[in-house]
């Protein structure tokens, strides 16, 4: 069986969440056609019908999600290009990693702040732009689910890493509206009120 791997993208808080295996779900916005089905290619599938989780676009149990997350990397040495390690260091937790490289790989991703590489460039990279390489978290999906995100329970909300989100856990009524200040702090004010479809993709950490 062959095992898909799909990018997925993560805050800061969320990533070191993921590390420390405290962070075990998480929630993406479903995206219907004009018909209000599920689509994946040429096939497509009511919402009702019991095989529609194949639609989703992160991969299904046994596939797997690399993480991207904000990042800097360099060559501390540039006279050998490709045969020294890249280093990357990862703004989430300051962490900094040697990776290798293959110098084909490597001169596509430099930009122009890089273009010394003897020295730690000062910008940090978008998550957006992460390289696979330079991906240092890798999960395994162990389910999928379609679900209304208001139907999220209270363990699940643990799953989802609240207690890296940044705030006081206490002046919330319950953890629900705790997971509900988070997703509106990354999907935007009154983003929780549609009660949008969403999938519940659960995993594990299989690196580092």
């Amino acid at each position: 069986m062959t095992i898909k791997e799909t990018a997925i993208l993560f805050s800061g808080p969320m990533v070191r969440a993921n590390l420390n295996r405290e962070k075990t779900q998480t929630r993406r916005i479903c995206k219907l056609d004009d018909n209000g089905r599920l689509r994946k290619g040429k096939k497509c599938w009511h919402l009702e019908d019991p095989e529609a989780v194949k639609a989703c676009p992160y991969g299904q149990a046994g596939d797997r999600l690399w993480v991207r997350e904000t990042h800097r990397y360099w060559w501390p040495e540039w006279p050998s290009p490709g045969y020294l390690p890249c280093r990357v260091r990862y703004r989430a937790d300051d962490a900094v990693v040697a990776l290798p490289i293959d110098w084909e790989e490597g001169p596509q991703f430099l930009t122009p702040e890089d273009a010394g590489l003897d020295k730690e460039p000062i910008k940090w990279r978008p998550s957006i732009f992460t390289p696979r390489w330079a991906s240092r978290i890798t999960l395994e999906i162990t389910d999928v689910r379609l679900q209304q995100l208001q139907d999220i329970s209270g363990p699940d909300c643990w799953a989802e890493g609240i207690a890296y989100a940044g705030w006081d856990l206490e002046r919330y009524g319950s953890t629900v509206e705790c997971y509900r200040d988070l997703w509106e702090s990354i999907h935007g004010p009154r983003s929780w009120d549609p009660n949008q479809l969403v999938w519940r993709i659960s995993y594990c950490l299989i690196t580092p």
